[in-house]
């Protein structure tokens, strides 16, 4: 019986070494620059998200062998997803560069177990929540205060190219790129989270990270954001009734609309007063 009781507390510190990988690496993807290259803090990442990711499918799939069964269940988003990547597998043969293709193709991969690992995290360990809401807290915090270091003393500057070294993350389209998927979160936990330090933390990086996506003006960038929007609009809309009927006069709800509302409109006067 001890024997069975040992081998569940070690499987469970593996289950925890392999949700834990995310976290640790999330806040070194998006602020350390790690190789003085031409745009050095962009390619020694994607290393650092293969690596993050492999690590994960190893340790998943061993969790995965060690269960007895394993019952899979198909949902319109799981197939949506599994199209999506059979799209990009057929584009790395349909594309110019194969090769290219391939690694790109290996990034996907890596970004597919991060994803995985997040959301059976999420759902299956409240530990784990809490690591990623403070992972994702102070690193987007610390992000934001080394972008505004940056802009403020190297923005302007003779040779600097601010294109290529737009911010901690590096070229200003990779960078609405990663943001457009950070700023959800942020503003999900600024919505949910009631803790006092992660408020002002978030306001903070939410207000940031929408400012910088209006500085960088990336296609991609506000495209995605404005999809998302609509989409949120549109859910808004079927379940009207519901949204109404919410207890808006109760400081759960209009608290944390106020503080969305507000990082939103201060990103659109910061952005406007700034001078690049």
């Amino acid at each position: 019986m001890n024997t069975h009781t040992d081998e569940q507390a070690v499987n469970q510190r593996l289950l925890w070494a392999w949700l834990i990988a995310p976290l640790a690496i999330f806040p070194w993807i998006i602020n350390v620059r790690l190789f003085p290259m031409i745009a050095p803090n962009e390619e020694p990442k994607w290393g650092l998200l293969v690596l993050c990711g492999v690590w994960m499918a190893v340790a998943g799939a061993y969790a995965l062998w060690q269960r007895k069964s394993m019952e899979v269940r198909w949902t319109w988003a799981g197939l949506a997803l599994a199209m999506f990547y059979l799209l990009l597998f057929v584009g790395v043969f349909l594309g110019p560069n194969t090769t290219e293709g391939w690694i790109r193709w290996s990034f996907w991969l890596a970004s597919l177990a991060v994803f995985l690992t997040v959301v059976w995290g999420w759902r299956h360990m409240s530990r784990f929540q809490d690591a990623w809401v403070w992972s994702l807290s102070v690193g987007s915090f610390v992000f934001s205060a080394h972008y505004w270091k940056g802009y403020i003393l190297d923005y302007g500057t003779p040779n600097y190219n601010f294109s290529v070294l737009f911010s901690p993350i590096g070229h200003v389209n990779f960078t609405g790129d990663a943001l457009i998927i950070v700023l959800p979160a942020l503003i999900y936990v600024l919505l949910m989270n009631t803790h006092a330090l992660l408020r002002l933390l978030n306001w903070f990086s939410v207000t940031t990270i929408a400012t910088i996506l209006l500085v960088a003006s990336s296609r991609g960038a506000l495209g995605g954001v404005t999809l998302g929007a609509l989409v949120l609009g549109l859910l808004a809309v079927r379940h009207q009734a519901w949204v109404r009927h919410l207890p808006w006069s109760s400081r759960r709800y209009w608290l944390p609309a106020l503080l969305m509302t507000s990082s939103l409109l201060t990103s659109w006067v910061v952005y406007e007063w700034l001078p690049y």
